[in-house]
């Protein structure tokens, strides 16, 4: 085939990749969708639409100008139309890895480009790191007005956001040999690298430290929800995260078994609380009993993080006749 014929047979095709490419996307948005811990918009960081579909220029300087050998220049190259998935950590690169993988009744799918592989097999080499997957369709495919070759390609990148930005920053390097052959060039481009690992594990671990603080802070709170003596129809998110966020730290030593003790030894708290629900917004709050707890153990410690109106501090103080001074 002659440059000619494959541009004649690559601008016919052209519908075809879009149609093919737009039910790709379409099929893992709808995955992403389907899972409850995720806002698409928000997990993925640079909008996957609409799929992208080489220039004729880019189609054929890969086919023929590139050096590189193909034995069916039209049908080897497989990113003629392409989806790319920016998100922000590696982890999440395997929940779309899976998604992708589990419409294996709708696709075949081969991982072209697995960084974790590179990773493994040259383990002192810093470089482009990204997931390459190419899909095609099992059967004829009928979309709108075009039908869709069975074997159709279509190429979906996933990478990272300081994936992303390292490729932006050396592709346009690959095709140039004076810069590439320029060896500070090369090192810098290596380095860069290298700190985007490192990065993306300092990432991982903040997102880790804030699940587990995440973690306890529920704990806390759903503790306070089950132990509080009257119903919850006022219950007010925001302050109730606000104390527990500012009890964090005296809470760090305690287990809610330790405090359930004192609740139940405590009896008098349905005393305090339940006249004053009708008085006062914060008496209808479950952390209300976390207060307490600490009014009565380690007062000045709380005085020294309360985040609201000393006012309300003094009046829980009185709730338990215990003067505000002391």
């Amino acid at each position: 085939m002659n440059e000619q014929e494959f541009l004649a047979r690559y601008e016919n095709d052209r519908p075809i990749y879009e149609a093919w490419g737009e039910h790709v996307l379409k099929n893992i948005l709808a995955g992403l969708r389907e899972q409850p811990d995720i806002v698409v918009d928000q997990f993925l960081k640079i909008p996957p639409g609409p799929p992208r579909i080489k220039t004729t220029k880019s189609v054929l300087s890969k086919a023929f100008r590139r050096g590189k050998e193909y034995s069916d220049p039209y049908n080897d190259i497989t990113d003629k139309v392409g989806l790319r998935f920016v998100v922000l950590l590696t982890t999440d690169i395997e929940r779309i890895i899976r998604i992708i993988e589990s419409f294996s009744s709708k696709w075949d799918w081969t991982k072209d480009r697995d960084y974790h592989d590179e990773i493994l097999s040259k383990p002192e080499h810093f470089t482009y790191q990204s997931v390459h997957f190419v899909v095609k369709n099992k059967e004829h495919l009928r979309i709108g007005d075009v039908t869709i070759p069975s074997g159709t390609p279509c190429e979906v990148q996933i990478r990272t956001l300081l994936q992303h930005a390292y490729s932006e920053l050396t592709h346009d390097t690959t095709y140039k040999p004076k810069t590439k052959t320029n060896p500070m060039v090369s090192r810098y481009i290596a380095r860069s690298m290298a700190l985007v690992e490192s990065a993306d594990h300092f990432f991982l671990e903040v997102v880790r430290e804030i699940k587990e603080t995440t973690e306890k802070h529920e704990q806390w709170k759903e503790f306070c929800k089950r132990k509080y003596p009257g119903d919850l129809h006022d219950y007010v998110e925001a302050i109730n995260h606000m104390v527990v966020d500012a009890l964090f730290d005296l809470l760090q030593p305690l287990t809610t078994d330790q405090v359930d003790k004192y609740l139940q030894n405590m009896n008098y708290f349905s005393n305090i609380v339940l006249p004053r629900q009708e008085l006062s917004l914060m008496h209808r709050q479950p952390v209300i009993l976390l207060i307490y707890y600490f009014i009565k153990h380690s007062r000045t410690l709380l005085k020294s993080v309360w985040p609201l109106t000393d006012d309300i501090l003094r009046s829980l103080f009185s709730d338990m006749g215990i003067a505000y001074g002391e």
